[in-house]
């Protein structure tokens, strides 16, 4: 994919940057068990799965603790189930980094929580010059408003909408992004299929050193 005519590339990054929802998932469902009693299945986390984080966790246990209390419970467990970063994230951020790119992160996780994932995982989160969390905005994906404070940001250094690319894994990212009118690219190494996405006419990556092909 060429990219050289975008000034400012935009991650999602579960799914996008690391492969985390299958041991997520595993670590919702033993703080849901162990804390609170609570059977978590499959199908409950895949309905509410890329919330942001505090409302999802309250569907997960069941609203049987204060939000700050079960997001300490959950995080108790982090050790045992460890994100990995995709084999070519870090390579591809930092060479977008040396290529002068704005590089920024826009997910429904805490800004917290990224940040302590990128640490432990070693991923170059100095590279970005901006990460929004979800308690960063009102509003969240699919709603394309998720972006309003980070395109006022890039108005402000003279990038243009059109001149930012927006990657992500699900499917209500390309709905917020291209609403906000951002490009948009697909890498579905999530919950949306590559079908799913080609039907509504997104264009797919397979992986993300994909991006930097021709660059």
């Amino acid at each position: 994919m060429y990219i050289s005519k975008y000034k400012a590339i935009i991650f999602d990054f579960d799914e996008t940057l690391v492969a985390s929802y299958k041991v997520k998932w595993a670590q919702h469902q033993e703080t849901a068990k162990r804390f609170y009693g609570v059977h978590l299945t499959e199908e409950k986390i895949r309905k509410y799965w890329g919330m942001p984080f505090e409302p999802m966790i309250s569907i997960f246990y069941e609203h049987k603790d204060a939000a700050e209390n079960m997001m300490k419970n959950y995080h108790s467990l982090d050790k045992l189930y460890h994100k990995k970063p995709y084999k070519d994230a870090i390579s591809v951020l930092d060479f977008l980094h040396t290529k002068s790119y704005w590089l920024g992160l826009v997910t429904s996780m805490t800004k917290e929580s990224v940040i302590q994932d990128m640490q432990e995982s070693e991923m170059p989160y100095k590279n970005f010059d901006y990460i929004q969390g979800s308690k960063d905005s009102d509003h969240h994906k699919p709603d394309p408003r998720v972006f309003d404070y980070l395109i006022r940001k890039l108005e402000r250094i003279n990038i243009k909408r059109d001149e930012t690319l927006y990657v992500g894994d699900d499917i209500r990212d390309m709905q917020a992004a291209m609403g906000a009118g951002l490009a948009f690219v697909a890498i579905p190494n999530g919950l949306t299929s590559k079908e799913e996405f080609m039907n509504n006419k997104a264009i797919c990556i397979d992986t993300l050193s994909d991006l930097i092909v021709s660059t």
